[in-house]
Protein backbone atom coordinates (compact mmCIF):
# COMPACT_ATOMS: atom_id res chain seq x y z
CA UNK A 1 0.00 0.00 0.00
CA UNK A 2 1.02 3.13 -0.75
CA UNK A 3 0.04 6.44 1.62
CA UNK A 4 0.67 9.98 0.03
CA UNK A 5 -0.63 12.77 1.78
CA UNK A 6 -4.39 10.94 3.45
CA UNK A 7 -4.79 9.02 -0.20
CA UNK A 8 -4.08 5.52 0.39
CA UNK A 9 -3.66 3.40 -3.30
CA UNK A 10 -3.63 -0.48 -3.06
CA UNK A 11 -3.09 -2.91 -5.85
CA UNK A 12 -5.02 -6.00 -6.31
CA UNK A 13 -3.54 -8.86 -7.67
CA UNK A 14 -4.43 -9.94 -10.61
CA UNK A 15 -6.06 -13.68 -9.69
CA UNK A 16 -6.21 -14.94 -13.23
CA UNK A 17 -2.66 -13.99 -13.99
CA UNK A 18 -1.35 -15.67 -10.53
CA UNK A 19 -3.25 -18.70 -11.58
CA UNK A 20 -2.07 -18.59 -14.98
CA UNK A 21 1.67 -18.36 -13.66
CA UNK A 22 1.19 -20.99 -11.10
CA UNK A 23 0.49 -23.86 -14.25
CA UNK A 24 3.37 -22.42 -16.12
CA UNK A 25 6.15 -25.31 -16.48
CA UNK A 26 8.85 -22.19 -18.75
CA UNK A 27 9.00 -18.85 -19.57
CA UNK A 28 8.85 -19.95 -23.52
CA UNK A 29 10.85 -21.59 -26.18
CA UNK A 30 13.71 -20.42 -28.28
CA UNK A 31 12.78 -19.83 -32.21
CA UNK A 32 13.98 -18.33 -35.06
CA UNK A 33 14.15 -15.35 -36.29
CA UNK A 34 10.74 -16.33 -38.42
CA UNK A 35 8.94 -17.49 -35.21
CA UNK A 36 9.66 -21.50 -36.03
CA UNK A 37 10.42 -23.26 -32.80
CA UNK A 38 14.12 -24.67 -32.94
CA UNK A 39 14.62 -28.18 -31.56
CA UNK A 40 17.93 -28.51 -32.78
CA UNK A 41 20.10 -25.55 -30.77
CA UNK A 42 23.36 -26.02 -30.82
CA UNK A 43 25.08 -25.83 -27.48
CA UNK A 44 28.84 -25.75 -29.10
CA UNK A 45 27.93 -22.38 -30.04
CA UNK A 46 30.34 -19.31 -29.01
CA UNK A 47 28.37 -16.75 -27.36
CA UNK A 48 29.98 -13.51 -27.01
CA UNK A 49 29.07 -11.82 -23.65
CA UNK A 50 29.72 -8.08 -23.41
CA UNK A 51 29.24 -7.62 -19.66
CA UNK A 52 28.79 -9.68 -16.66
CA UNK A 53 27.36 -8.55 -13.48
CA UNK A 54 26.21 -10.19 -10.14
CA UNK A 55 22.50 -9.52 -8.11
CA UNK A 56 21.54 -10.59 -5.09
CA UNK A 57 18.06 -11.98 -5.97
CA UNK A 58 17.47 -14.16 -2.91
CA UNK A 59 14.11 -13.31 -1.03
CA UNK A 60 13.26 -14.37 2.70
CA UNK A 61 10.85 -17.00 1.33
CA UNK A 62 12.99 -18.51 -0.35
CA UNK A 63 14.46 -22.02 1.38
CA UNK A 64 17.11 -22.62 -1.42
CA UNK A 65 19.44 -21.45 -3.07
CA UNK A 66 18.77 -19.25 -6.02
CA UNK A 67 18.70 -21.54 -9.28
CA UNK A 68 18.05 -18.72 -12.19
CA UNK A 69 17.34 -20.68 -14.96
CA UNK A 70 15.64 -18.33 -17.12
CA UNK A 71 15.27 -14.71 -17.92
CA UNK A 72 12.86 -12.47 -19.74
CA UNK A 73 12.88 -8.34 -20.11
CA UNK A 74 9.36 -6.54 -20.38
CA UNK A 75 9.04 -3.78 -22.09
CA UNK A 76 9.55 -1.24 -19.57
CA UNK A 77 12.97 -2.86 -18.08
CA UNK A 78 12.04 -5.02 -15.43
CA UNK A 79 13.07 -8.46 -15.41
CA UNK A 80 10.94 -11.82 -14.78
CA UNK A 81 12.94 -14.60 -13.90
CA UNK A 82 12.65 -18.49 -12.96
CA UNK A 83 14.17 -19.57 -9.64
CA UNK A 84 14.28 -23.50 -10.14
CA UNK A 85 15.22 -24.41 -6.68
CA UNK A 86 12.60 -22.48 -5.12
CA UNK A 87 9.42 -23.11 -7.67
CA UNK A 88 8.85 -19.49 -8.22
CA UNK A 89 9.30 -16.58 -10.59
CA UNK A 90 9.87 -13.30 -9.29
CA UNK A 91 9.70 -10.21 -10.58
CA UNK A 92 13.13 -7.75 -10.23
CA UNK A 93 12.71 -3.98 -10.97
CA UNK A 94 15.64 -2.03 -12.92
CA UNK A 95 17.44 -1.80 -9.83
CA UNK A 96 17.31 -6.15 -9.91
CA UNK A 97 15.99 -5.77 -6.17
CA UNK A 98 13.08 -8.64 -6.02
CA UNK A 99 9.54 -7.00 -6.02
CA UNK A 100 7.35 -9.42 -6.33
CA UNK A 101 7.40 -13.75 -6.19
CA UNK A 102 4.57 -16.12 -7.35
CA UNK A 103 4.96 -19.51 -5.83
CA UNK A 104 4.51 -22.07 -8.98
CA UNK A 105 3.35 -25.82 -7.52
CA UNK A 106 3.70 -27.30 -10.98
CA UNK A 107 7.42 -25.79 -11.38
CA UNK A 108 9.56 -28.65 -11.86
CA UNK A 109 12.79 -29.72 -10.39
CA UNK A 110 15.35 -29.04 -13.01
CA UNK A 111 18.22 -30.21 -10.93
CA UNK A 112 20.71 -28.17 -13.17
CA UNK A 113 22.23 -25.94 -9.80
Amino acid sequence: MINNVGTDIKLQSNRELIECLAECTDLGKITSPIGEQKNNVDLNMIVSIQDKSQYRVRTATDKEPCCITGIYEASNGDLVISDCNNRCVKLLNKAYTAIHQVQLSNFRNCGDC
